[in-house]
C-alpha cells in the first residue's frame, strides 16, 4: 500500500498519534525501509482508515479523496 501513496510509507505514518509521541519519534529522519519496519512493528502508527481500489489509496478522513475514489469506480 505504501507504494500507492505519493509520499510512500511516510504518508501512512500517523504523526499525531499518542504512540508516535510515546516513542519520541518527532523530528527523526527515516529511510523507506526503516519506516516500513516501524509500521510493521507498530501498526498503531498507521493513519486510518486506509481505503484502496488496488490502484489508488486514500489515507485518513479525506472526504474529497474518498468521493474521487468512488466516482472513479462508477
Amino acid at each position: 500500500m505504501a507504494a500507492l501513496h505519493p509520499d510512500g510509507p511516510a504518508g501512512l505514518l500517523s504523526t499525531r498519534s499518542v504512540r508516535y509521541r510515546e516513542l519520541g519519534l518527532a523530528g527523526r529522519r527515516w529511510t523507506e525501509a526503516e519506516l516500513l519496519d516501524l509500521l510493521d512493528g507498530e501498526p498503531g502508527l498507521l493513519r486510518r482508515p486506509l481505503v484502496t481500489d488496488g490502484r489508488h489509496l486514500v489515507v485518513g478522513f479525506d472526504r474529497a479523496g474518498l468521493a474521487a475514489l468512488l466516482a472513479a469506480r462508477a
